[in-house]
């Protein structure tokens, strides 16, 4: 999250974070991004109600969101974003069909705060701005299709974007501190070009074939169609031109989910990825714009049978998140019994190890959906100072009391808890002094760290 992400916490949080009213206010954004994108889409492109509903929750339902939405100190930020988003190109379409330019200030200015949010805004603007032309002058007859008018849209929404693209990166350079977070994830020139390749076509591969808990045959199902459905419209159409820029405006729309991959030489974050699931359900509604009746209600099926697989692997995962809080609840509760029956709850904490979360069956591993408190961040150095940070902070957030210990004894603590058995083993909880060892698991780093191993 960037300093427009920041602004908005400021602006809506007053500086505390509050899980449920985080989640109450995330409710209202994406209720409000829905009603902004419905007006675009019913307004302005002639998509009818049930296809602009079924294009929102053919976006919004979908394993990436929920793993966005696990995330949840940002997640009223990107809903915000979502309702800027739509908000932007509402303004844009308006400023290059209806001509009028008294919105493109606000536009510019609306679009380089969107940009300051989050970086993966850029590559849905990008989706988002293909997908209105598409379906704009798809409605329009051939006839009526002139290349100016055409050629003032790309230029419009073009200029504007690297406007607000421009603004925003001389903003963050002026006044505010950058952080190598995001210049640290880009691995063009540090991983070798051959290697940041072989990351692109790996996602590529993973997304076309349907490959992992978040990826589905959806996509190359609908981009196969899509571009058989262009080809076949455009085949009559006598302007050679505007053909051209027609299909590459789809080639780009059809790529949207990897720019941030190409950008990064990696695959990016899966709760950054929000550009696939917007593709797909833009694909549907190109398909549900282009086709006869009766081939519509065959793509309309095959949206119903995607949305709910999609809607089964959200609720497996919210199933296994449920199931990962109660655990950690418990093991914590465990924890702090045996450190209050030793009299030792008011020192300081050090957790060495970690401890795995069991997923059943019935849930699913995702990114970060299914992972412990007690199994996070080892290994940053320190070593186990985060994770301790981590499950303390966890275990004060469901009201126990307790401190995690600074950062330069934890290296001592280490020490200590090498020679210690794991707990919930007597003496898996040791007084080391200022602070307590409790130790969750062996210490893999240790030889690595100091040299021998007890």
């Amino acid at each position: 999250m960037e300093e427009g992400g920041v602004l908005l916490r400021e602006i809506f949080e007053w500086g505390y974070f509050s899980l449920f009213y985080a989640s109450c206010l995330s409710a209202i954004f994406l209720f409000m991004s829905y009603l902004v994108w419905r007006h675009l889409f019913i307004n302005h492109l002639s998509v009818s109600e049930w296809q602009a509903g079924a294009f929102w929750l053919l976006f919004m339902i979908h394993p990436i969101w929920e793993e966005q939405v696990y995330f949840e100190l940002q997640l009223v930020q990107i809903s915000a974003g979502l309702v800027l988003l739509g908000l932007i190109m509402n303004g844009y379409f308006i400023c290059a069909v209806r001509k009028q330019t008294s919105l493109l200030i606000p536009a510019v200015l609306g679009g380089a705060l969107l940009f300051s949010i989050y970086q993966a805004f850029v590559m849905l603007f990008i989706a988002a701005a293909c997908l209105i032309f598409l379906l704009y002058y798809k409605n329009a007859k051939d006839d009526l299709v002139r290349a100016a008018d055409v050629l003032r849209y790309c230029g419009v929404y073009i200029a504007v974007f690297l406007a607000a693209y421009l603004i925003n990166g001389m903003i963050t350079r002026l006044w505010f501190v950058s952080s190598d977070y995001l210049t640290s994830q880009i691995n063009w020139g540090t991983l070798g070009f051959e290697a940041c390749v072989n990351n692109i076509f790996a996602h590529i591969k993973d997304v076309v074939t349907g490959n992992g808990l978040f990826f589905s045959i959806g996509y190359s199902f609908t981009a196969v169609f899509v571009c058989i459905a262009a080809i076949v419209r455009l085949v009559t159409c006598g302007n050679k031109k505007f053909n051209l820029l027609y299909l590459s405006a789809i080639a780009l729309f059809e790529i949207a989910p990897f720019l941030l991959t190409i950008y990064m030489g990696k695959i990016p974050l899966v709760r950054t990825q929000w550009a696939l699931p917007f593709v797909i359900a833009g694909n549907f509604i190109l398909l549900f714009q282009w086709c006869p009746q009766r081939i519509r209600l065959l793509f309309a099926a095959a949206a119903l049978i995607l949305g709910w697989r999609q809607f089964y692997t959200v609720n497996r995962l919210e199933y296994t998140d449920r199931l990962r809080y109660q655990s950690d609840v418990e093991l914590s509760n465990r924890v702090i019994h045996d450190i209050e029956k030793l009299g030792l709850q008011n020192k300081p904490a050090a957790f060495i190890g970690n401890r795995t979360f069991r997923i059943p069956a019935s849930g699913a591993r995702g990114e970060t959906i299914g992972l412990s408190f007690f199994d996070y961040d080892m290994v940053p150095e320190p070593h186990y100072y985060f994770s301790s940070s981590r499950i303390v902070s966890f275990m004060n957030a469901i009201g126990i009391n307790l401190q995690c210990v600074p950062p330069e004894q934890i290296g001592a603590a280490r020490q200590i808890a090498q020679g210690m058995p794991c707990w919930p083993q007597e003496g898996g909880i040791a007084d080391a002094g200022d602070f307590i060892v409790v130790k969750l698991s062996e210490d893999q780093y240790y030889e690595e760290d100091f040299g021998q191993i007890r």
